[in-house]
């Protein structure tokens, strides 16, 4: 507040003033003892219950200055809702975990779709990306290279086709008309010579091995064969090895001998408490031997079992059979045939037929 250019602070107070001041004190004094009349007489509604809660004078000064904890629990007319605190503090404003982690996903997607990573899922459908080992040999396909008419898959290079048709064939192909099959345009048939058996360890041949190897033969041809294996050793390898050679003695291939691996879907297997350095171990046993009888050799799986489960820079030297039927392939290494579908129709083989294409001419390899 602005005092007047004029005002003077008196020197002292004149008798009016202190008059109106007591009187101002007393007011206020009368007022306070009002307002404690009234509310003894509006808590005296309930003297029943203040007289036995309430501690006198007395009481104070002759036991402890402060009542016990009985006494506090049973005259307290609080309820818990009145306890309830929690609610004065502000809820948490930080995202679910729920949230973050479909963020950080996200992220890492987006992180990892570099080139330099490739999406693998494992056997338990979880998924990881794994980085692209560039001391491996690199897939340098062109996807926009591989048309599909109908169901043969091809590739061009500078408008010239440059890939080779292939069918598998085992004992469920049984009837095949082998020149059919050769006038729809398949070039090769890989043959499976036998299996393992996945829970007994057995060893099988394939019943239709001879059937097909001499119809094919006969139909002009070009044969390759594979072996399913389910070996927990490299002794059980070079086994499974030394049985495919000897069925071959009578035959002549200008396809290679391909080992197929792989998980056994809806089942378990023997080969399932292997570790990676095992399965590596057992790959290199068999097609060592093979080589060393004379055979071309092809290593054969899926992209998930080919990167997770085997050491791929040990096994660099033999070549891939990649079956990963579907659209084209994400597979980040150098294969030189692949699996396309498994479940096409073509003339010569009753049923649904398992097609593959080679990008590499064998007969003159």
């Amino acid at each position: 507040m602005r005092l007047p250019d004029d005002y003077e602070e008196p020197s002292n107070f004149g008798t009016p003033v202190m008059g109106a001041i007591i009187a101002v004190i007393f007011f206020v004094a009368l007022i306070f003892v009002v307002v404690m009349v009234v509310n003894r007489q509006g808590s005296g509604g309930n003297t029943e219950s203040s007289s036995s809660t309430e501690l006198t004078e007395t009481q104070i000064g002759t036991t402890d200055r402060y009542p016990d904890t009985d006494q506090l629990l049973t005259s307290s007319n609080l309820t818990p809702d009145d306890l309830d605190f929690w609610d004065k503090y502000p809820e948490s404003t930080e995202p679910e975990k729920e949230s973050e982690e479909e963020t950080t996903s996200s992220e890492e997607e987006e992180n990892y779709s570099d080139g330099y990573h490739t999406l693998v899922t494992h056997r338990d459908g979880t998924q990881e990306w794994v980085a692209i080992n560039s001391d491996i040999a690199a897939n340098t396909y062109e996807p926009t290279n591989m048309i599909r008419s109908g169901n043969i898959m091809k590739y061009f290079v500078n408008d010239k086709e440059v890939s080779f048709v292939g069918v598998s064939l085992s004992e469920n192909q049984r009837d095949v008309d082998y020149k059919a099959l050769k006038d729809a345009g398949v070039d090769y048939c890989m043959i499976r010579v036998g299996v393992r058996g996945y829970s007994t360890g057995q060893l099988v041949e394939d019943k239709q091995f001879k059937t097909h190897m001499d119809g094919a033969l006969e139909a002009g041809l070009d044969v390759g064969v594979y072996f399913v294996s389910h070996a927990i050793s490299t002794q059980e390898a070079q086994i499974e090895a030394a049985k495919v050679i000897e069925m071959l003695k009578d035959y002549s291939l200008d396809y290679p001998v391909a080992y197929d691996m792989g998980y056994v879907v809806n089942d378990t297997s023997r080969t399932d408490d292997l570790t990676k350095s095992d399965r590596t171990k057992i790959a290199e046993a068999f097609l060592r031997d093979i080589r060393i009888a004379g055979y071309k050799t092809l290593l054969c799986a899926d992209k998930n079992w080919l990167i997770t489960e085997l050491n791929l820079l040990r096994l660099s030297g033999h070549e891939v059979w990649l079956d990963e039927p579907g659209d084209i392939p994400d597979y980040p290494y150098k294969y030189t045939m692949w699996k396309y579908s498994d479940s096409v129709t073509i003339d010569g083989i009753s049923g649904y037929a398992d097609m593959s294409i080679s990008f590499i001419d064998y007969s003159e390899k």
